[in-house]
């Protein structure tokens, strides 16, 4: 029940005592003194006032009052303001060159704030290492400052090695077939040959054939990088004499 409501009931029951029960013996005491009475109601020292949530009632409003109780009554509490403030508006751009983020600030009594704060750059790659990868950084000066990856980075090389025709007849000669990735160079080796600086893909021819011979093949990924080998065997078919 709200104050609104407890004063009109008080109000009814004021009136009720003073039209219906007065002067009923337990109560005739309240209505002995017409000092200041309202339809012959007091409100001296057997009425005296009622202060309810500040507010002082006398006469039949005290008489209410003191039917229902004073200690019953809801006063209103403080009002609390539970809305927010308004966040400060933000502006952000980003396009493909860089960045830039600007924040304004409140308008005060006397003067107006504002704060600006973000940066610019350009994105930029390193060269490559030896397998092709890179580094991302910023130009400064001009000039990309993402540090080249080492090639000890690079995963190994991949290597596909074979020799055709892998069987052949003494003195004849094979060629030999090869392919790389993840390399920047080769090296073969065996029956007499020792290249390097080899390309990725390629193929070369052997010298004469006598005896089973087994050629090798490297690739590498620079000097500090990883390497991988891979091998080809090439038999020689043999000669049976009739005795």
């Amino acid at each position: 029940m709200n104050i609104k409501n407890i004063r009109a009931l008080a109000l009814c029951l004021g009136l009720f005592m003073a039209v219906l029960i007065l002067p009923s013996p337990a109560h005739a005491g309240w209505f002995s003194d017409t000092s200041c009475s309202w339809t012959g109601i007091g409100c001296g020292t057997n009425n005296p006032p009622v202060v309810v949530c500040g507010i002082e009632y006398t006469g039949i409003m005290a008489i209410g009052m003191r039917m229902l109780g004073t200690s019953n009554f809801p006063c209103p509490g403080p009002t609390v303001n539970n809305t927010p403030p308004a966040p400060p508006s933000t502006a952000s751009t980003l396009n493909g060159t860089g960045s830039t983020d600007t924040t304004t600030g409140t308008t005060g009594t006397g003067g107006t704030g504002s704060e600006s704060t973000g940066s610019s750059y350009t994105a930029c790659s390193s060269s490559p290492n030896a397998c092709g990868m890179t580094n991302l950084g910023s130009l400064v000066s001009g000039a990309c400052n993402a540090a080249v990856p080492t090639n000890s980075e690079c995963p190994a090389p991949e290597i596909s090695f074979s020799a055709s025709p892998a069987r052949v007849q003494s003195g004849q000669t094979t060629t030999l077939n090869w392919s790389a990735t993840q390399a920047v160079s080769c090296a073969l080796s065996g029956g007499g040959l020792s290249l390097s600086g080899l390309g990725l893909t390629g193929s070369r021819m052997s010298g004469p054939i006598t005896g089973s011979t087994l050629f090798t093949l490297t690739c590498s990924n620079g000097s500090d990088g990883s390497q991988k080998s891979a091998q080809t065997q090439v038999t020689v078919i043999p000669v049976y004499e009739e005795i």
